[in-house]
């Protein structure tokens, strides 16, 4: 899970106006290779859910894989208003009381909180167009400017091969009948049944992001690059919200299986994707 900026303003420093007319995505494809990158974009504008876009310098990073201290991050990062902060699901055994194990870890060496500073950043408001920057980001934005200019683009092409699931077609099968049994058995009502895939690649790691924000076209967008790794997010739903002042939560969840985007009919006359989003949206009001 990655925070995203709905009300970035809101927390904003000083900001200063830039007279352009780029999209994020034009800005990202221009940003320098040698500057590290932290970019949460808005890829399906929306006028309440989807207006603000960011990009920053990807600043101070933390990696912490203690619950501990991980929970202790996110409280101060929430405070200060300038993190990126990615969530592994790991760390949901921290927040739920019944969640067994409690402290377990990623088992592939990933951190259970990235938290990355973004003080020099640029905000586009997707409702009016316009760009803005933080003081510490003006000297990034004469250079993407300039860049520009002179059609100076960030390192493109990448390749993916030897995509391999972590577990065998037949162990996965097998997972799932037990997930039907469970319930029909009444134990559960709903169960997640994941698997993992690896798979080797070459070239520009940011041409991968900007390949598949392309193609999947996220309201919640999300790039983190730490020392150690980077992460590419391409959400549909807002997951959580909270207004601290106010105390009000929001969550808008999404399920089903067709694309809205190439058959929004279908998708709102097919039962069995209503039933769960019904489904989730019963579930997620219930945890609130």
């Amino acid at each position: 899970m990655v925070a995203h900026p709905r009300h970035l303003r809101s927390a904003a420093r000083r900001m200063h106006p830039l007279d352009w007319t780029i999209s994020p995505e034009e800005a990202l494809a221009h940003w320098p290779d040698d500057v590290p990158l932290a970019a949460l974009v808005t890829c399906a504008p929306d006028p309440a859910w989807g207006r603000w876009s960011m990009l920053a310098v990807a600043g101070e990073t933390l990696e912490l894989h203690d619950a501990t201290e991980a929970l202790a991050a996110i409280r101060r990062a929430g405070e200060d208003g300038t993190w990126c902060v990615a969530i592994s699901y790991e760390l949901g055994g921290a927040f739920e009381p019944t969640a067994l194990p409690r402290a377990r870890r990623p088992d592939d060496g990933w951190p259970l909180v990235t938290l990355v500073r973004c003080d020099a950043r640029l905000e586009h408001d997707h409702a009016t167009g316009r760009w803005h920057a933080t003081g510490a980001a003006r000297p990034l934005a004469e250079m993407l400017a300039q860049r520009i200019a002179r059609g100076e683009r960030a390192a493109a092409g990448a390749t993916i091969t030897d995509l391999e699931p972590d577990v065998t077609r037949a162990d996965f099968e097998r997972m799932v009948a037990e997930a039907v049994s469970l319930v029909h058995a009444g134990d559960v009502f709903q169960a997640n049944v994941a698997q993992r895939f690896s798979a080797r690649w070459r070239g520009a790691r940011r041409a991968v992001m900007r390949a598949a924000f392309r193609a999947a076209r996220p309201r919640y967008g999300a790039w983190i690059e730490a020392p150690a790794h980077a992460l590419a997010s391409m959400s549909p739903e807002l997951f959580l919200e909270v207004d601290r002042a106010t105390g009000r939560a929001v969550t808008r969840p999404v399920k089903g299986t067709l694309p809205a985007h190439e058959a929004p009919g279908a998708l709102a006359a097919s039962e069995k994707d209503a039933a769960e989003l019904h489904m989730i949206v019963d579930l997620m009001r219930n945890d609130l």
